[in-house]
């Protein structure tokens, strides 16, 4: 069933946990997923929470909470986090905690980081279809290698990852998915800290167990982005601007028997099936700011835009020969059978909007503890991904009682209104 809420949500989840998150509490516009910032000196302690999207009585929504120090050269940070859903299409919990740590010099520098992530029993619907999975978790390490050579920065990067899921649905009757390595090496070079050019390299392995750890289909994606960024810094106005391609291409291939896939595969005696994927597009983000006194606003507006790719599946499978009381069930057929899409004109936009108090002294004198308090209202709109939803339907049962359906005249204005909402409190001192 096409939700309103699903394809806002994966939005969300996105533009919160890259951007919302990275901007609270911060004097200056953040990396992103760092949601303990570091003071210019000594120590930080930030909280914050929001809404994702709410629909009826289910909804999603993130938190987080973090305590970062700055002494001298030396920095670090600590923080936790988490996203709650209760919404139809997917139903879930996600905790993870993460920490880093490095040094920053004239001239070089180092930082470390890395974090585990927890996801509790999974209730999801894919493609209409209701599945299930157990828990899941994941890790992450990171490198960070900065050099500065006068005005210039460069700085190379390295980012690996494992997931893994346990029993539940997937396992049983689609298999067991699993990352065994995602691997993201990355380079940028800046100029003066207002105009900068990034890169970065994916490398994502894919495989699907069966429940005797039997291969039923793996696969791998390549991915990479470049970037051009350009920022002018100032008070009371300031701006900031990113613009940049992304290609992915993939591929995932496997094949089901009665040895290693008997629930499901029934009346086939093997199923061969090749999925093969790439991706082209654009994206584009511009961050205004405003700062008067204690008071801070700042405002984003991005879109991203798939330009043109290519999805193609192709199928190859024989049947079982069965008969029963002399009436042939099954005469073991073979069929050939491909699908193709054009994912061009997927895409997505977000306007966030934040407001508030920011550095507010409490000692006297504007000495000893700051406050900063912050709210903020995220609207985003996804285009495209209706012919995708249908086509696979069309492909994997001609429709039918689980077919997509009507979104019943789209979102109500209470869940456009109450979505998107975030909150950020810190203290730094």
């Amino acid at each position: 069933m096409a939700k309103p809420g699903s394809p806002a949500l994966g939005l969300g989840v996105f533009f919160i946990m890259y951007l919302t998150i990275g901007l609270c509490g911060q004097e200056e516009t953040p990396r992103p997923v760092q949601s303990a910032p570091a003071p210019a000196a000594g120590y930080a302690l930030a909280a914050e929470g929001g809404s994702l999207w709410l629909e009826g009585d289910h909804g999603s929504g993130f938190w987080g909470a973090g305590l970062s120090l700055n002494r001298g050269p030396f920095y670090g940070a600590i923080a936790v986090g988490g996203l709650l859903s209760t919404l139809p299409a997917f139903d879930t919990e996600y905790t993870g905690a993460w920490i880093k740590a490095g040094v920053d010099t004239a001239l070089l520098g180092l930082e470390l980081s890395g974090g585990l992530v927890h996801r509790d029993a999974l209730q999801a619907q894919a493609l209409g279809f209701p599945v299930s999975s157990d828990r899941g978790y994941g890790y992450f390490l990171g490198l960070d290698l900065p050099l500065k050579l006068g005005s210039w920065s460069l700085v190379p990067s390295v980012l690996f990852a494992q997931g893994f899921w346990e029993e539940g649905d997937l396992y049983w009757f689609f298999g067991e998915p699993q990352v065994p390595a995602l691997v993201a090496p990355g380079l940028s070079l800046s100029f003066r800290e207002e105009q900068g050019l990034y890169f970065r390299y994916l490398s994502l392995d894919l495989r699907i167990l069966s429940p005797w750890d039997e291969t039923l289909l793996s696969g791998h994606v390549n991915g990479f982005t470049g970037a051009y960024r350009w920022t002018r810094t100032g008070r009371p106005f300031g701006l900031d601007a990113a613009a940049g391609w992304l290609s992915l291409a993939g591929n995932m291939q496997g094949s089901l028997n009665a040895e290693n896939q008997p629930y499901l595969l029934f009346p086939y005696a093997f199923y061969d099936a090749a999925l093969d994927t790439r991706v082209h597009g654009l994206f584009a983000v511009l961050n205004g700011e405003y700062r008067r006194g204690f008071f801070r606003l700042t405002m984003s507006l991005g879109a991203a835009q798939v330009l043109f790719g290519s999805l193609n599946l192709d199928r190859h499978s024989k049947q079982k020969t069965l008969s029963y009381l002399g009436v042939l069930l099954f005469d073991g057929r073979e069929e050939y059978g491909s699908w193709s899409s054009n994912p061009g004109g997927l895409g997505g936009a977000f306007f966030l909007i934040k407001g508030g108090l920011e550095a507010l002294p409490l000692g006297r004198n504007r000495k000893g503890p700051r406050l900063s308090l912050t709210g903020g209202k995220l609207f985003a709109l996804p285009w495209g991904y209706e012919p995708l939803v249908n086509a696979a339907f069309s492909e994997l049962g001609e429709g039918g009682a689980a077919g997509p359906q009507a979104a019943g005249g789209g979102p109500s204005l209470t869940s456009i209104l109450l979505s998107g909402l975030s909150f950020c409190c810190s203290i730094t001192w």
